[in-house]
């Protein structure tokens, strides 16, 4: 919970890419694809800001860490299921109110031109969906 009288902190990793095999299509269950992530997590940063003590803030190493862990994972068919196993790792490994997860597709196989695919979503410490709360 934030103890500095309801000001916002984040933690934010921006523009984190991945070359790995997630979608419907079996080619690209067997082909890596670039796929770029942000991660936002709201928290309390008023410690570490006194402190300065890694120990009591959230790691940027160590989100990126989990974040790899899923996307370099098991193939998914879904940008969204990405984003939901990025977010529940997030929300059970550190002291967080809520998480913000953008999983982006440059170039998405859809027909077309188009720049890129993206899903955003945030999920809260009490287990629900939040509408876009930027």
């Amino acid at each position: 919970m934030v103890e500095h009288g309801g000001a916002e902190d984040w933690v934010r990793l921006l523009g984190m890419v991945f070359y790995a095999c997630h979608g419907v299509n079996e080619w690209e269950k067997v082909t890596p694809s670039r796929l770029e992530v942000d991660v936002e997590i709201k928290t309390d940063l008023s410690r570490p800001g006194r402190s300065d003590d890694l120990a009591e803030t959230i790691d940027y190493g160590a989100v990126y860490a989990a974040v790899a862990e899923v996307m370099n994972g098991e193939s998914r068919n879904l940008l969204e299921k990405l984003g939901t196993e990025i977010a529940a790792k997030v929300l059970s490994q550190w002291p967080c109110e809520l998480v913000r997860v953008r999983v982006r597709k440059p170039h998405p196989p859809i027909g077309g031109v188009c720049a890129t695919a993206e899903i955003e979503l945030v999920r809260s410490t009490n287990g629900t969906d939040i509408p876009w709360a930027g």
